[in-house]
């Protein structure tokens, strides 16, 4: 439990409700986005919004001093004056001039960032009243959610804002499995449309709403993916490998880097593994040797990753911010560089952790230790799993052509909004390199599952325990469908619970 992400349990229902505040957490934000567990907005933090909305209350009234977003125009017009009759109008407008173009995003990827840009307004700084956090999250627990462009969106400018747009009645949602205009799904869901006052349109369009609710939904992924890619390096050890010291305590110790030491723990948990032999006995490849230096640098990885989206999801990614003692602070809080950053940097590590992988395959295909030729039956009238080998590399090519974001930039708006983070490229790519690099681990599992059967070999308990529980779960032989269907186990924490039922400690 977080200090300020408060979850109430309800046993008789079996239900969760998220009270938001502040430091929601990515898993928290999985639960709500992903589980559709309901989420309402904490007392404390309803003050906090009130206070500060009564700073802004008094700006408009007083309208004796400029404040960017309030009385002024926006971007390169930031030193055009605006009427307080006015203010209502400024803030439609930016919200309707904001925009994205061709297919609708998924829904997980809009209701995470409804969810976190309701995260960053519920901190207190943004200045806009309860009432749009409330109007937010009422959409979320109905499943309303606001038609949003895949492309054309600039540092989650216009994501944002099209979320904020469906919120006034303007633009489209999907609700109970249309795709309505938003004045008739809100009316449909008993949500009345929100009229953005002064400043309460510009915190939508601001600050890194997408790019936070996809790095929180990947880091989730990708930390399965890695511990499926530790299992998975571990079978094929069992039924490949030679030398078991690479996994040694000791070479962490020596070494001291976590990732490394958590990587070679769960190695030697699945295995119960002896790893103190001596040193003479010849070497495996460095797709199995390096398993905890490859794995665990992409744990560490993962961990900044992590790091980031909890500071976002905690923080108040906004400009300007809105302090309880009138001041009003012009800043950067809206650049998503942290964001992406994280994002491509997670995304080339899981390419790596990929590439080991497909190594690995490739050493089944060989037919090296209890693997027959090609982990076929009868090589040659079958091909066994030589085609799902070239699946596995097929997909970490994919995702290794993914281009980097965060060392890229987009000039905009007259040259006044000069960098940019490009943080939802990066996120959009680390979101199709987790899924990628999923399924082809998914193949190096599911090698080791047929191996087991075809050699009829015996494992320890716990590798037992963990390739016969994912041989029971595939129900199908075709060759596509049993990847998809590994990858969905990894996916849906059912590998984590057969580790967990093998007695290790799962990541």
């Amino acid at each position: 439990m977080t200090l300020y992400a408060l979850l109430y349990h309800d046993m008789r229902r079996h239900h969760m409700t998220v009270a938001l505040s502040r430091d929601l957490t990515p898993d928290e934000l999985v639960a709500v986005v992903r589980e559709n567990e309901t989420v309402v907005l904490d007392d404390d933090a309803r003050e906090a919004m009130a206070e500060t909305r009564a700073v802004v209350d008094d700006i408009v009234a007083a309208n004796d001093r400029p404040v960017y977003g309030v009385n002024t125009g926006f971007g390169d017009l930031y030193d055009v004056a605006i009427d307080p009759e006015d203010g209502r109008t400024l803030q439609r407008n930016l919200l309707h001039a904001n925009t994205t173009v061709g297919n609708a995003l998924p829904v997980e990827e809009v209701r995470a960032a409804m969810l976190a840009r309701a995260a960053v307004f519920a901190a207190g700084h943004s200045g806009v009243r309860p009432l749009v956090v409330d109007r937010l999250l009422a959409c979320l627990n109905a499943g309303l959610h606001p038609v949003v462009g895949e492309g054309g969106n600039s540092d989650d400018y216009g994501a944002n804002a099209r979320i904020g747009y469906v919120l006034t009645g303007e633009g489209e949602a999907f609700y109970e499995g249309e795709r309505l205009p938003a004045n008739e799904a809100l009316s449909a869901a008993g949500i009345e449309p929100l009229t953005a006052e002064p400043k309460e349109g510009l915190p939508f369009m601001d600050g890194p709403g997408l790019m936070t609710g996809r790095i929180s939904l990947a880091v989730h992924d990708a930390r399965r993916l890695l511990t499926a890619a530790d299992v998975a390096g571990a079978l094929t050890f069992a039924l490949i490998g030679k030398q078991p010291s690479a996994f040694s305590e000791r070479v962490a110790e020596v070494r001291p880097h976590e990732g490394d030491a958590t990587s070679a723990r769960v190695v030697r948990e699945t295995l119960d593994l002896e790893t103190e032999t001596d040193a003479t006995v010849a070497q495996d490849p460095l797709s199995i040797r390096t398993i905890p230096q490859v794995h665990g640098s992409a744990r560490e990885t993962l961990g900044n990753a992590e790091s980031v989206a909890e500071t976002e999801l905690g923080g108040v990614g906004d400009n300007p911010l809105v302090f309880p003692d009138g001041v009003v602070l012009s800043c950067g809080g809206f650049n998503g560089q942290h964001v992406s950053a994280a994002a491509d940097a997670l995304a080339r590590a899981l390419v790596k952790v990929g590439h080991a992988s497909e190594r690995r395959v490739h050493l089944y295909v060989q037919g090296r230790g209890e693997s027959p030729p090609f982990v076929a039956g009868d090589p040659g009238l079958e091909s066994g799993l030589v085609r799902a080998h070239y699946s596995a590399a097929s997909l970490v090519r994919e995702a290794g052509t993914l281009d980097s974001a965060s060392d890229r930039n987009s000039v905009v708006s007259a040259g006044q909004e000069d960098v940019q983070s490009l943080g939802g490229i990066a996120t959009d790519h680390l979101g199709t390199t987790v899924e990628k690099i999923r399924a082809a681990v998914a193949v190096e599992l599911l090698c080791a599952v047929e191996v087991r059967e075809l050699a009829d070999v015996d494992l320890p308990a716990g590798a037992a325990t963990v390739v016969d529980g994912l041989a029971d779960r595939i129900d199908t032989e075709d060759r596509s469908k049993q990847i998809e269907r590994v990858a969905e186990l990894v996916a849906d924490g059912t590998l984590g619970e057969l580790l967990g039922e093998a007695g290790v400690d799962v990541p």
